[in-house]
């Protein structure tokens, strides 16, 4: 949804109800996929607008059902930061703060019927600095890692590392197969929220099911040479 607001000293100053191409002094931008579509980006300014955004996805219905959807979110940012000032950007993650400064994340964006919060002028300050931070996510010092979205992340790509490191050790010809579909199994985990979950939970059993088979394919007397 894009909700156009005029700001005028008197009913009378104000002469168009829409906003024209290029006239948006200030975008906030709670839903990125809205945002960085034609419409909203007709209205902004490279030498005008100032862009507060969310940078987090809100799936649409396909993200829900097929693992296979994607949202290029880097290319939508881009195109956001291309149509602003460029001491006027300002993005962050609105679901991650939120949930860390209330426990849920349901007011970072205006879908179903969030609680309405006041800020005052400082918020603009602690959104340009969880801008500085974004080189932090995915380290040991991300603020907001304790996510359980984001743990489960870290903990798929260490048990991932594990069982490369046993694949290069223990490779024979006689594994060699199931060899590289542990080695591809990353490839399954997509998607956002419940669908990533489920997706890593999938990953975990395909991983001790196909680690059972690769261990065992040792001890099948194939060749002396192909699996001593």
């Amino acid at each position: 949804m894009l909700s156009q607001v005029r700001i005028g000293p008197s009913a009378s100053a104000i002469q168009a109800s829409r906003i024209g191409s290029g006239e948006t002094d200030v975008l906030i931008g709670t839903d990125l996929v809205v945002s960085a579509g034609d419409d909203t980006i007709a209205r902004l300014s490279a030498l005008r607008s100032a862009i507060v955004l969310n940078e987090d996805l809100t799936p649409t219905a396909a993200i829900v059902r097929q693992r296979d959807a994607e949202l290029p979110r880097e290319q939508m940012r881009a195109r956001m930061q291309s149509r602003s000032r460029p001491d006027a950007f300002h993005a962050f993650s609105a679901s991650s703060l939120t949930k860390a400064v209330f426990g849920e994340s349901t007011g970072s964006h205006v879908r179903g019927r969030p609680r309405k919060i006041r800020f005052g002028p400082w918020i603009f300050s602690a959104f340009a600095v969880l801008a500085r931070m974004r080189g932090l996510r995915g380290t040991r010092f991300d603020p907001f890692g304790l996510n359980p979205e984001r743990a489960a992340e870290r903990k798929l790509l260490e048990d991932y590392l594990l069982v490369i490191d046993e694949l290069a050790n223990r490779l024979k010809p006689c594994n060699l197969n199931t060899a590289l579909a542990l080695a591809a199994l990353p490839d399954q985990v997509r998607g956002y929220g419940p669908v990533k979950m489920q997706a890593i939970a999938e990953f975990d059993a395909a991983k001790e099911r196909l680690l059972r088979k690769f261990r065992a394919a040792r001890s099948i007397p194939i060749s002396s040479a192909a699996c001593g």
